[in-house]
């Protein structure tokens, strides 16, 4: 679900969807299952970019507590928590269902918009927009995606990067 934003900005911590902010949901059984209902084969070349990939009565989505957890109480009334999904925007509103059956509450829903565009090109963005902010919190499960953030934190010396690793249950500073 989407919440309102806070008017003064100071930290923004970004949430990867797939295996960080929920666990990683089992692609080959959720997709098996699909065949079984539909007796076919699943029509679409990429199972994350199709809105089965996030049926909650095919998938056992579940929110990761630890990275709920850790986000929320690092939230103030000075923070702007984003989504930021490799998912297509096409399927923005079965992640907006996916987070309301979570109670996962966020600001804004960032996806991915053409092939090869990185997060870290996203994350730029809000910087800009947000002048004043002085920390980001970036969680991911990929540590490619914090590496592709680097030239961000040599440009951007006044803001805080804090990178945070999520393996299953464990978060780890980077």
């Amino acid at each position: 679900m989407k919440i309102s934003r806070p008017t003064k900005i100071k930290r923004i911590i970004f949430l990867d969807f797939d295996a960080c902010l929920v666990h990683d949901i089992n692609s080959e059984q959720a997709l098996t299952a699909w065949e079984l209902k539909h007796e076919c084969k699943h029509p679409n070349n990429g199972w994350f970019n199709s809105p089965e990939s996030l049926d909650l009565e095919l998938n056992s989505i579940q929110r990761n507590e630890n990275v709920y957890n850790d986000f929320t109480m690092r939230s103030d009334s000075n923070t702007l928590t984003v989504l930021l999904t490799n998912r297509p925007t096409a399927l923005e509103l079965e992640v907006l269902n996916a987070l309301n059956h979570l109670n996962v509450h966020l600001h804004e829903l960032t996806f991915k918009s053409y092939p090869k565009e990185l997060k870290s090109t996203r994350i730029a963005k809000f910087i800009v927009d947000y002048p004043d902010v002085k920390e980001i919190v970036f969680y991911d499960d990929l540590y490619g995606h914090f590496l592709d953030c680097q030239p961000l934190v040599e440009e951007y010396l006044k803001i805080d990067f804090n990178f945070i690793l999520v393996q299953n249950e464990t978060l780890m500073a980077v």
